[in-house]
């Protein structure tokens, strides 16, 4: 029990515990806890205990910050009941893919809200914002560009259908994802 009122121990679960400020009071006590016991369990089977001892294991833990994101990522999150943040990324993204043959303006409008309302939404993972925001984005993009491509050499009738469904299956393939993964985050 000694090796935990090392200053190196405290000062290193004191940064955890700030660190993890924004997770729930529950949540933040058990990775306190959990943190503390490993530090204990490891130090009890070095040795010497010393400062050297100490900081290799803390070392080894990996920073606060680093466990406190991990953590984060573990923690179950509020979803909303409903309402723009829930929906409108579902609706909007798709929506962009479709217009960008019809209009690119609206298509463009279409995009900045649904990306604006996805990453403003708190349910959705870091990982499921970016990955969603790739596909959103790229997917008018790469049909512009094939469009232009196939255009400049005046075949455009079969390509059109290639076209059609990039557009459109894959950000309805993000709605979908996004979908799945908003209703884990709230079960």
């Amino acid at each position: 029990m000694k090796d935990l009122d090392h200053p190196l121990v405290a000062a290193y679960l004191d940064a955890v515990a700030r660190e993890a400020a924004g997770l729930s009071p529950g949540r933040r006590d058990e990775l306190v806890a959990d943190l503390r016991e490993h530090i204990e369990v490891a130090l009890a089977e070095r040795p010497d205990g010393g400062t050297t001892d100490v900081t290799a294991v803390l070392d080894r833990l990996g920073s606060p910050g680093d466990i406190v994101t991990s953590a984060r990522e573990d923690e179950p999150v509020d979803v909303p009941p409903g309402g723009w943040h829930a929906f409108g990324p579902l609706v909007l993204l798709p929506m962009a893919g479709v217009l960008v043959m019809v209009h690119a303006v609206a298509s463009l409008l279409a995009l900045a809200a649904g990306v604006t309302l996805l990453w403003t939404a708190p349910h959705w993972s870091r990982r499921d914002k970016t990955v969603s925001t790739a596909v959103a984005v790229l997917a008018p993009l790469s049909a512009v560009v094939i469009t232009l491509t196939i255009g400049a050499y005046g075949q455009l009738g079969p390509a059109l259908l290639i076209v059609v469904m990039v557009t459109t299956l894959l950000p309805v393939g993000v709605s979908l994802h996004l979908f799945r993964s908003g209703r884990r985050a709230a079960n």
